[in-house]
């Protein structure tokens, strides 16, 4: 399970790429890209106190100026002698499905890209939110902030590129605004997870696909279960003791009963453990099975080749003794 999890991670990425750039760009624009007048992707700040603890929230957005998008990518970097990064919210994003989350810092820089079905024209669509705290002994009085590597695609059908020049942001401490701070208790939306065949998997495996939205704080994880059994969703949440499996990150899991035989559930959890469950029913009845109709048919051929036996072969046998005794009564006859 664990080597197929490691095979799905590395296919999805590669899938996601080839995905997103044959659907949101279109074939023509994956050829031959053009260039046009780039919109603004920037920075808004504001600061709020949590159980004694400042944070500052750096929020993203993006300016199309009047054209319409259907991919966002770039990076955030800060100087971690300045800041301790501490999560990233992206409920409420303009970004429905993302190549590359924001939820990942390596060398204070922190990545993210993806797209936006059907495109987007706004003058400040929300796309992500960093928070970050102070060090103890940071003095720094203000630090700086920039957004690089940007760019996005328009949802022309030709699939015109825009590198987006890099935004610098000056974060100052005493002067940042203070926000009120508005706890997540809302769960994820409801989704539809579904089921498919990945020939790419180990030779081939069934796998279950889910993407649940949060207008809140953001997904943070998702957990998967299968059983035979059925459960109620509302007893479900509350059984802390059933063998659930982790999934970070990750939107698609390899499932364990490849015979599809078991109920699935997966459980979405947003960034304030607020969870969402969905189910998906068994595509085949326990009974019915393909091992237990090939022992089904087993039984069957054994019993077609009993009753040949008996009816043919054994019938063969009563009708030459019923011939032998014909014609020792006509020999006597004579």
């Amino acid at each position: 399970m664990f080597t197929g999890f490691l095979s799905l991670m590395k296919i999805q990425r590669i899938k996601n790429k080839i995905i997103f750039f044959a659907i949101f760009l279109g074939v023509a624009g994956f050829l031959g890209v053009e260039r046009a007048q780039a919109g603004n992707i920037y920075l808004e700040s504001g600061s709020y106190l949590e159980n004694g603890q400042r944070y500052y929230e750096l929020k993203v957005f993006s300016d199309t100026q009047g054209r319409k998008i259907n991919v966002l990518a770039g990076e955030m970097r800060y100087a971690e002698k300045d800041l301790n990064f501490e999560r990233t919210n992206s409920g409420g994003s303009i970004i429905s499905h993302w190549v590359e989350r924001p939820d990942q810092v390596k060398d204070g820089k922190i990545k993210f890209s993806g797209g936006i079905p059907g495109g987007l024209q706004s003058e400040k669509g929300y796309v992500f939110s960093a928070i970050f705290s102070r060090p103890e002994n940071s003095t720094a009085s203000q630090t700086e902030i920039i957004l690089q590597n940007l760019s996005e695609y328009l949802s022309d059908g030709k699939g015109t590129q825009n590198n987006l020049a890099d935004y610098k942001f000056i974060l100052y401490f005493a002067g940042t605004e203070t926000e009120n701070f508005s706890a997540d208790i809302e769960p994820p939306e409801v989704f539809a997870p579904y089921v498919y065949f990945d020939y790419y998997i180990e030779g081939g495996k069934w796998v279950v696909f889910f993407n649940a939205q949060d207008k809140g704080w953001g997904i943070d994880y998702y957990e998967i279960y299968e059983s035979q059994i059925k459960y109620d969703m509302d007893e479900l949440k509350n059984l802390d003791s059933l063998d659930w499996k982790f999934s970070d990150g990750l939107r698609a899991y390899v499932l364990g009963d490849q015979n599809l035989t078991s109920y699935i559930y997966i459980k979405a959890v947003d960034k304030a453990g607020n969870i969402r469950l969905a189910e998906v029913l068994p595509a085949r009845n326990a009974f019915f099975s393909y091992k237990i109709w090939i022992l089904f048919l087993m039984l069957f051929l054994l019993f077609a080749i009993v009753i040949f036996y008996i009816f043919f072969i054994l019938g063969k046998r009563k009708d030459g003794k019923d011939k032998k005794e014909e014609n020792r009564a006509e020999n006597k006859k004579f």
